[in-house]
């Protein structure tokens, strides 16, 4: 018996940075990607692409912020 396929593609990575970026959450990434907040956790350490996206995309996050502040 295999287990369900796997829906991860490397081009999502940029929709990552792109909700990330626009100073939204993760769980607007959970909800632009269609899965869980498990499901992303499980990614991040499984691809590394997956979690630079994530880190750059958190920063961007904090800078669209801060740039909002000003």
């Amino acid at each position: 018996m295999m287990g369900a396929p796997v829906k991860y593609k490397e081009d999502m990575c940029e929709t990552v940075k792109q909700v990330l970026g626009s100073g939204k959450s993760l769980a607007a990434v959970c909800c632009a990607l269609e899965i869980s907040r498990p499901t992303l956790y499980v990614w991040k350490g499984t691809y590394p692409e997956f979690k630079d996206a994530l880190d750059v995309g958190l920063q961007k996050g904090q800078a669209y912020w801060e740039e909002k502040g000003e």
